[in-house]
C-alpha cells in the first residue's frame, strides 16, 4: 500500500538521532561482562606464549635454595673451627682448607642463581606489566569492535524504522531483519502518553506509547526516541484523530 512507503509524515515527526547512541550503549553495558572474561582468557592465552614464566611456580625452588644456602654456611663453620684444632696434622690441615674451598665455590654458585632468581624477579614484574597493557589494550578493542557493530545495526534500525498515519489508523513497523508491524485504528486507542526510562532521561529524549483495547499490542504500540517537542506533537495530533474517529461512529 502507498502509506507503506510514504515518508513524508516520518520527516515531519523525526526520530531523534539520539536514539542510535541510547541503543547503542544498552547493549554494550550488558555485554561488558562477556566482552571482559573474553578479554581476560585472550589475554592469558598470549602471556602464556609469549612470557609463560609468569604462570611458573618458583616458591618451592626458591626456598631449596635458601635451605641450601644456611647448610653450607654452617658446614663452612663447622670446618673453619676445625682448623683450630692443635693436634692437625700438615695432611689434614690441607685436606680441611680444600674441603674450605669446596664449600665456598659451592656458595659462590648458590649466590649466582640467586642473581639469576632476581634477574627472574625482574622479568616476571616487566611480564606482569605487559599482561596489565595487554589486558587493557584487548579489553578496549573488544569493547570498541562490538560497539562499532552494534552502532552498525542501529543505525541500520533506524534507518528502517517507519510510522505513519492516515485518517483511519497507525501504522508503526520496526526491525531490519525481521520487521514487526502493527496497525492501529484510532477508534481502537484508549490512552496516548509520554514517558522516559533511565537512559532517555540520559539522552533527552521521549517514547510515544499508545494504549489499545488488546494486550498483543500493548508492548509493541509505541514510538520511541523522539524529542520531546515531537513526541508532545506527536500526542496531540493522535488525540486529534481519535476524537474525530469517535464523533463519526
Amino acid at each position: 500500500m502507498k502509506h507503506y512507503q510514504d515518508r513524508i509524515f516520518i520527516d515531519q515527526y523525526p526520530l531523534s538521532r539520539k536514539k542510535i547512541l541510547k541503543k547503542t550503549l544498552i547493549p554494550l553495558l550488558l555485554l561488558s561482562p562477556a566482552i571482559i572474561f573474553v578479554s581476560f582468557v585472550t589475554t592469558v592465552v598470549l602471556t602464556k606464549l609469549t612470557h609463560p614464566e609468569f604462570f611458573m611456580l618458583n616458591a618451592q625452588r626458591d626456598k631449596e635454595i635458601s635451605e641450601s644456602s644456611q647448610r653450607l654456611d654452617q658446614r663452612l663453620i663447622d670446618t673453619i673451627n676445625e682448623l683450630k684444632h692443635p693436634e692437625l696434622t700438615p695432611e689434614e690441615h690441607k685436606a680441611i682448607k680444600l674441603e674450605i674451598r669446596k664449600i665456598q665455590l659451592k656458595n659462590l654458585k648458590i649466590n649466582n642463581t640467586s642473581n639469576q632468581k632476581v634477574s627472574r624477579r625482574r622479568s616476571l614484574g616487566t611480564a606482569q606489566a605487559l599482561f596489565i597493557i595487554g589486558l587493557l589494550f584487548i579489553t578496549l578493542f573488544m569493547f570498541l569492535f562490538v560497539g562499532i557493530l552494534v552502532y552498525w545495526y542501529q543505525r541500520w534500525y533506524y534507518r528502517t524504522y517507519f510510522y505513519n498515519m492516515t485518517d483511519k489508523l497507525i501504522i508503526i513497523r520496526k526491525g531490519p531483519l525481521a520487521p514487526r508491524e502493527i496497525t492501529i485504528p484510532f477508534e481502537r486507542i484508549q490512552d496516548i502518553y509520554v514517558d522516559q526510562d533511565i537512559f532517555d532521561r540520559l539522552f533527552n529524549i521521549y517514547d510515544v506509547h499508545i494504549s489499545t483495547a488488546t494486550a498483543m499490542s500493548g508492548g509493541r504500540a509505541h514510538i520511541d526516541g523522539v524529542t520531546k517537542e515531537t513526541a508532545e506533537k506527536l500526542r496531540n495530533l493522535i488525540l486529534k484523530n481519535v476524537e474525530e474517529a469517535r464523533r463519526k461512529k
